[in-house]
């Protein structure tokens, strides 16, 4: 967590000593404007669920893919816009288990291991509603929220594990302009995705 809190005060620092640009007219965000945006964040929280009752098991590796998604917004007017956001990410560990059996003739003990991964996939989309402040030059402010639906699978446990469907996500964030139509920004959140999100946007 200490690595995205890092990497937001880095960008943060960045685009508030960085030349201006942009044109503040073309700036300003209009009734009718889109915004298409990519983003990658983090941390996924993985290793609580899929390390649990590993009896006596060894991680011996992971891997995975952190939260990826992009993100659509069309403008109502120049403070409100609505919209949709995708998420997705996956997780695997690999675990070594040691079984230990007895000779029932000489009762000698015996170590055996094997190898079991155990995984999490989960993509999810929701409806995306947001207010936005951008009478900051080259900044664009906002605040956003929606619901929608989820879909998370488990792998490697030998039980079933119930999955509700339904994602949210709450966040705050901005997105500086380099220029009027490229954009980079963060935001900082709580359900679907990291709960720092880094991304690179479009407005068109």
């Amino acid at each position: 967590m200490k690595k995205y809190l890092i990497a937001y005060s880095l960008l943060v620092g960045l685009c508030s000593n960085a030349q201006v640009v942009a044109d503040p007219v073309h700036q300003f965000l209009r009734a009718g404007d889109n915004i298409f945006e990519v983003y990658y964040g983090g941390p996924h929280f993985f290793k609580n669920p899929l390390t649990a009752n590993l009896n006596g098991g060894k991680i011996v590796s992971r891997s995975g893919i952190g939260h990826t998604g992009f993100r659509f917004e069309n403008f109502l007017n120049t403070h409100f816009s609505i919209g949709v956001e995708t998420a997705f990410v996956q997780g695997e560990y690999d675990v070594r288990n040691t079984v230990t059996t007895y000779d029932p003739i000489t009762y000698e003990q015996k170590d055996s291991s094997y190898s079991e991964t155990r995984g999490v996939t989960r993509a999810g989309v929701i409806a995306l509603f947001s207010y936005h402040d951008s009478q900051f030059k080259n900044f664009d402010y906002y605040f956003s929220g929606g619901v929608g639906y989820q879909y998370k699978k488990y792998s490697g446990f030998n039980e079933e594990r119930y999955v509700f469907p339904i994602t949210f996500r709450v966040a705050a964030g901005f997105r500086y302009y380099v220029t009027p139509a490229f954009s980079l920004g963060m935001n900082l959140g709580v359900g679907q995705g990291g709960i720092l999100n880094v991304g690179a946007g479009f407005k068109f």
